[in-house]
Parts: C-alpha cells; structure tokens; sequence
C-alpha cells in the first residue's frame, strides 16, 4: 500500500522543532523584532530586585577595609552587578579600622548610613581588649566573624575575601 503523500516524517517533524527554536532564539531578526519586548512591570522591577546580588566582604587587613566599602557602594548604586545587599565582616588587624576617630571612621559611618551592614567580629575585640562602645556607632559586633560569613554564605551571599 503506497504512503500517502503528507505522510509523518521524523525529520520533518525535527525541522518544524528546529524552525521554532530558531525563531525563538532570535537567528531570524525580523522575525524577532516584530515582537514587541513587554515593558517592565512592578512585579518585574520586584522579581529583579529579588535577584539582584547579596555580597559579602570579609576583610582582616587595614588597607582593604577601604577598598571593600568603595566597592560595597559602587555595588548597591547598580552601575555593574545588580546587588541589594552588602555586608563587611571585619575580622584581624582590620578591626582598628572601625574604631571611632580611626582614619577609615568616616567612610564607614558613611557607608553604612548608605545601606553597608558593616560587622565587627566579637572574638578579635576580646583578644584585642576593645570595648565595642569604642567602634563607630553603627558597626554591629558578633560574636564570631567566621561564623558570621559562614552563615552569610549557607543564605546564599557572594563572598570575596580581602
């Protein structure tokens, strides 16, 4: 019995696949520009922030303190990767950087009235014999700095270690 002539044939199926992946992977501009992109919605501009990076910085000598908290506001300005959070653990010889009339003091108070959770580790104070009350206001003090980034990295923070 002969096969009538629109017949199902495999690889006319894969081509017709093959034609709409195509389509939608925008190989046919034309195509791809008569489609009109939606605008964003709040509901988007919401997803987008839900996505946006949360980055930690984990610093133990002087010198990089600064460098974290230029960095942490570039970061959350949004001028490269989409960021909404920004933590600065200080752990080591860093921590004299935090303490108040410090040369780096201004630029951490003024970091953190801009949204950088800036952390004091609790065990180097103590080993260090600084009261936290001489730290810059609004530098928060755990207990353990370590346990601290661990923690921030099992929530799913970007870690950079300085």
């Amino acid at each position: 019995m002969p096969l009538p002539s629109r017949s199902f044939h495999p690889l006319h199926a894969f081509g017709r696949r093959l034609a709409v992946l195509a389509l939608a992977a925008g190989l046919f501009p034309a195509a791809a520009a008569a489609t009109p992109t939606p605008a964003p919605t709040p509901a988007s501009a919401e997803t987008a922030k839900a996505d946006a990076a949360r980055v930690l910085f984990l610093v133990q000598q002087p010198p990089q303190l600064d460098a974290a908290l230029k960095t942490g506001l570039e970061l959350l300005s949004g001028k490269h990767l989409p960021t909404r959070e920004v933590e600065i653990v200080v752990c080591g010889p860093a921590i004299e950087s935090l303490l108040q009339g410090s040369k780096s003091a201004t630029s951490v108070d003024e970091a953190s009235a801009r949204g950088i959770r800036v952390v004091a580790c609790g065990l180097t104070l103590a080993q260090k014999d600084i009261a936290p009350t001489r730290l810059v206001p609004k530098v928060v003090v755990v207990e353990n700095g370590l346990v601290e980034v661990l923690q921030r990295k099992a929530e799913g923070f970007l870690s950079v270690e300085l």
